[in-house]
Formats: structure tokens, C-alpha cells, sequence
């Protein structure tokens, strides 16, 4: 409890130090960020009034493809890869409660605005001053060290050119930068009310700090018992068979021993060679008992109650989830991932589409939403859906 992480810039280092070292959190990230994220395919008012049909794939023909529509997509799908981004978007969501995307505008090929980057900023970078009368938040981004430093330092002088004179300026003045409003999204996981407000997202890995803790240790134990059990040490020794004309006590003991031993080594290296021993012997085995003292089951154990704190099912990492075998499972994964692709439509439509339509002089108020191009995901799939379809038709 005592060396737990005391602000949320130490508890951000330990998501990416368990993100990048332990394949059962990366297994479990990537796979929350990646399977929800489905094809995305955009749709105007020519399309709804049925002049361009979109199947069930998302794919659709050129007829009905307004010149608004046919920019958006060039813009949104074509050069920000949105598909691609939005999984991005899912790694930060799921890693650190928390993803914060800043976009800017450039002057299109048509002579109007459009989005001309999305970047996701660093989360540890980001300070939220939150008013609870009004709700209101405003975002601070603090500029990296490494442009920092090439701001005092003036060089690279290429690289320095392209640094905005704002960044420039808040560096000269030690100050962070007030981000504008129109132009960050903040995604945030569901936290509790008490501190900032429930500003900040938690993190999945937070519920389960501590288990993670505590497997490490498990296989800091397992790893010493394998360097230690695994491979027996041998003990060669002579062995007295009685008393009398056995032994004779003026023998060298020590070149005897010193014999053997060359012998042994000797048999090691070459197995075909045979070693003719003038005096009984005997062997010791110490230790060897490494596959009864392993850790297994317990790490094993640990395994699930950090996936079960987490809401993964273990069949999402491990493999297994069907729907005759694990439809519970499955509707957990259904009911989150729903919500996460409704934040996702929420970005596209509401922060992308309607922030460039509104630079771009095609929307002025709620009054103008319908013809707005609209984003749209393809639904998921499993793998056994037309198992469940041939089970309806029989």
C-alpha cells in the first residue's frame, strides 16, 4: 500500500511500464482497442433518400456521392486513416482511463478548411482546470522536454523552423498552453465522483495494481526456484565398503579424488567415454525437485482475478469464447464495446464532421444537422454468427 502511486503522472509511468513489459495486460489492451473498431463508412442526405444504397460491409457505389461527401471522405477516411487512429484512440481509452485528441486545420485543395492532423497528446502532459458550478473544463498541455529543448537551444534549425511561435513563446515564458476547445476531445473511462470531480478517467489497470503486483512476486519466486531446483547438483564420493584391506591408508585421497574428476569431465564433454574407477563410488543428488515446487497453478490463479478485475473474460486472451460455450462472456464484451463505439460516433460526428463542417461554413447551429455527413460503423461480428443463423433456420 505504501509504494502504490501517488499522483496520476507515477500511475500513468506504471500503465506504460505494464503495457510495454507483461504480455497479459499488452494481450489484454490490444485487444480492447482493436476488435470493437469496425469499418467506417460515411453517408449524406442523397444516400438516406435511397439514391446510394450502403450494404451490410459498409460498401457502397459511386452513384449518389455528393462532392461534400466525396471531401469528407478524402479528408476523414482517406488521409487521417480513421479506421486505423481510432484504434489508437481505443490504446490510450483502455491503458490510461484517458486519450486526448487535438486536431488542426489546414486550407483544403478547394480553398476551405479541413482537418490537416490528429494527434493523440500525451496524457501525462495535460492538466484539466475543472469549474464544478458550470461544469466547464479547460485543457493545458505543457511542451514536451524535447521541444523545450530544441526551443532554448535553437537547433536543429529545420526542426526549429516548423515549432509554432505559440510553443515557442510558452517556452521562453515557462508557461503551459491553453488548448482551444473546438479542437481537443477528451476521452475519459468512467471514474467516481469524489477528488477532481470524476474529470480524469480510471484506468482498467487500476483495479488490479495490485494483483499485478503480487504475480510479479509470484514469478520472481518461480524464476529463483527454476535457477535453483531444476538442474540437481551431483555429489560424486568414494564409498567405504568396510574395514580393513579396503582402503589402504597410506593412499593419496586427493590425487584420487582429483583423478575422478578430470575422468567426470572428462565423460561430460565426450559421452562415449567410459571412466574405470579403481574404488566404489557413489553419486548425491541435491535439489532436482523444481516441477513440484512450481508456481503455476497460483500465477494461473492470479491470472484470472486480474482479468476478472479488469472485465475481460479470460476467453478473450486465452481463446475459447463461442457463443454455445461462453454467451455471457460475450454479452460483457458486447455491453462495453457498445459503449465504447458510441463514443467513437460521438468523436466522428460530433467533433470531426461537425467541427470541419462548421470552419467550412456548412453548419451553423442544430438547425443544420441533417445535412450533415453522417459516420456510421459496421456491426460486429463473431465468428460462429452463422452457426447462430442455421440454428434460426433449422
Amino acid at each position: 500500500d505504501f509504494k502504490m502511486p501517488k499522483s496520476t503522472n507515477e500511475f500513468f509511468k506504471w500503465c506504460k511500464y505494464y503495457y510495454t513489459f507483461d504480455p497479459l495486460i499488452a494481450g489484454a489492451i490490444n485487444s480492447c482497442a482493436t476488435f470493437p473498431v469496425t469499418e467506417i463508412y460515411l453517408e449524406d442526405m442523397v444516400a438516406n433518400e435511397g439514391e446510394g444504397e450502403i450494404s451490410d460491409e459498409g460498401v457502397r457505389g459511386e452513384k449518389g456521392e455528393s462532392d461534400t461527401l466525396k471531401t469528407y471522405k478524402k479528408v476523414l477516411i482517406s488521409k487521417m486513416d480513421l479506421v486505423n487512429f481510432c484504434i489508437l484512440i481505443g490504446i490510450d481509452y483502455s491503458l490510461y482511463g484517458n486519450c486526448f485528441v487535438f486536431g488542426e486545420m489546414k486550407e483544403g485543395a478547394d480553398g476551405k478548411p479541413e482537418w490537416g492532423s490528429l494527434v493523440r497528446l500525451d496524457p501525462n502532459k495535460i492538466y484539466i482546470d475543472y469549474n464544478p458550478v458550470d461544469q466547464s473544463k479547460r485543457y493545458r498541455w505543457v511542451v514536451p522536454d524535447k521541444i523545450a529543448r530544441i526551443c532554448r537551444e535553437k537547433a536543429p534549425k529545420d526542426e526549429y523552423n516548423k515549432i509554432p511561435e505559440i510553443i515557442k513563446q510558452a517556452v521562453k515564458e515557462k508557461k503551459s498552453i491553453l488548448l482551444n476547445p473546438e479542437r481537443i476531445y477528451h476521452f475519459s473511462r468512467p471514474s467516481d465522483s469524489a477528488g477532481d470531480g470524476g474529470v480524469w478517467g480510471i484506468p482498467i489497470i487500476a483495479h488490479v495494481l495490485k494483483l499485478i503486483t503480487y504475480r510479479n512476486i509470484l514469478r520472481q519466486a518461480q524464476e529463483a526456484i527454476a535457477r535453483e531446483h531444476i538442474v540437481p547438483m551431483r555429489i560424486f564420493y568414494l564409498q567405504n565398503q568396510g574395514h580393513g584391506s579396503d582402503y589402504v591408508q597410506t593412499t593419496n585421497w586427493d590425487n584420487v579424488a582429483q583423478n575422478m574428476a578430470a575422468h567426470i569431465t572428462r565423460s561430460v564433454r565426450d559421452p562415449n567415454y567410459k571412466v574405470v574407477s579403481p574404488y566404489p563410488m557413489g553419486v548425491l543428488n541435491v535439489g532436482g525437485e523444481g516441477k513440484q515446487l512450481l508456481l503455476t497453478p497460483e500465477i494461473e490463479q492470479v491470472q484470472s482475478e486480474i482479468l476478472a478485475g479488469m472485465s475481460i473474460p479470460r476467453e478473450f486472451i486465452f481463446g475459447g469464447v463461442s457463443y454455445s460455450g461462453t454467451s455471457i462472456s460475450l454479452r460483457i464484451l458486447e455491453n462495453q464495446f457498445i459503449t465504447y463505439r458510441l463514443k467513437l460516433l460521438d468523436f466522428i460526428n460530433n467533433f470531426l464532421i461537425r467541427g470541419m463542417a462548421k470552419a467550412r461554413g456548412e453548419w451553423a447551429s442544430e438547425l443544420d444537422d441533417d445535412r450533415l455527413v453522417t459516420a456510421k460503423m459496421v456491426d460486429m461480428k463473431m465468428v460462429d454468427d452463422v452457426q447462430q443463423k442455421q440454428i434460426i433456420v433449422d
